[in-house]
């Protein structure tokens, strides 16, 4: 039988929108969502944990995740680099978003690339399907993904993440 998980809940007010950081006990950051989209991100992390696996609590003090999220917003692209991370998924997704998180902010690459560095070039629709239905391990969208027309094509006018 599988164990409820609890999650924390903290707000972040960016100059772009209120964020809301979900971590575990353990300070692990595990999904980010813009605070008008809390159906979305419940439906997110229900496909991860299970329906009524997750229960979200609010956060009795701010944690250094919260704190990396507004350097960053601030300027410091590096601040999110190595923040602690928990997610589900299979061997796959877990390549895809550790790839995501080498693309370097502020360059761009296409899907086939992102494909070909995971060793799965014929993965290209994969690979997008998973960055459009997940968007998971970019903490801040700090990078983009595009289509082989150059098109940015794996991102749409939100930030989110799930971890």
């Amino acid at each position: 039988m599988f164990h409820t998980l609890t999650l924390l809940t903290e707000t972040l007010a960016t100059p772009i929108g209120n964020l809301m950081v979900i971590s575990d006990e353990m300070g692990r950051l595990r999904a980010v969502d813009w605070i008008d989209y809390d159906d979305r991100l419940r439906r997110l992390l229900a496909r991860h944990y299970g329906k009524d696996n997750v229960t979200l609590i609010r956060a009795s003090r701010s944690s250094g995740l919260v704190s990396a999220i507004a350097a960053y917003f601030d300027g410091d692209l590096h601040a999110i680099d190595s923040l602690p991370t928990a997610t589900e998924g299979t061997s796959f997704q877990k390549r895809v978003w550790q790839a995501l998180c080498e693309i370097s902010a502020g360059r761009t690459v296409s899907y086939s690339e992102l494909a070909r560095h995971i060793g799965k070039p014929a993965a290209v629709r994969a690979e997008r399907k998973r960055w459009l239905l997940n968007h998971e391990k970019q903490a801040v969208q700090r990078s983009s993904v595009a289509s082989a027309s150059h098109k940015i094509g794996g991102q749409d006018s939100t930030m989110r993440l799930s971890f």
